[in-house]
């Protein structure tokens, strides 16, 4: 009886420094190509193509798309910068809907922080559809940050911090609901005590607040 079936292989030898997502900073990396194959009697011997390329860092071990290989770094950064401020956007509107009210006070001071670390402006479109799509999600902000943690700088899970706090204070003492939340962030965040301290301190000098 002939055995033919197909397996899947990952092969790839080309190397080469790149601007890493994850490290952030320049690492080598390895570049992988996952590629079928027939087998006879459990052996590949016909390729059947490419079913997936992807880059590895060496450091890091994560695995990325290939175009970064044709970014530059600061290109790569201005991106995950970007995305580290959507971040700390939903952690500030989790923590504004946690006593589900939201006052005028809380929309301003929460539009002035974003602005602050992202130099945009949020639209009343945007937010109108963050808040629909995280009051679906179910999350709190400790889960969400929790969730973020990993692809953030200690710095941006510094913001969540203060973004958090600035909203929650920003109609005057912390509702229950609100301080409960708070308490759990610097924990999801990896943030110690005496740091988160510091924060709240730095969050009551903000002059958007």
């Amino acid at each position: 009886m002939v055995l033919v079936g197909t397996i899947e292989l990952t092969l790839g030898s080309q190397r080469g420094e790149f601007y890493c997502p994850a490290c952030r900073d320049h690492r080598s990396y390895r570049r992988k190509v996952r590629r079928a194959f027939v087998t006879l009697y459990f052996i590949p011997v016909i390729p059947l193509g490419k079913t997936a390329e992807f880059v590895i860092c060496d450091t890091c071990r994560q695995p990325f798309e290939p175009w970064v290989l044709e970014r530059p770094a600061d290109e790569i950064e201005s991106m995950l910068r970007a995305a580290a401020c959507e971040h700390v956007l939903r952690v500030m509107i989790l923590t504004m809907l946690a006593d589900e009210v939201v006052s005028d006070e809380e929309d301003r001071v929460l539009r002035s922080y974003y602005r602050h670390i992202s130099g945009k402006e949020l639209t009343n479109e945007q937010l109108q559809f963050e808040i629909e799509q995280l009051t679906a999600s179910g999350l709190t902000p400790a889960l969400y940050g929790a969730q973020a943690a990993d692809e953030l700088t200690d710095r941006e899970r510094e913001e969540m911090v203060i973004g958090a706090f600035l909203v929650a204070s920003a109609s005057g003492p912390l509702s229950d609901a609100q301080l409960d939340e708070l308490q759990l962030l610097p924990t999801a965040l990896g943030i110690d005590e005496n740091r988160f301290r510091e924060l709240i301190a730095e969050a009551m000098e903000f002059e958007g607040a």
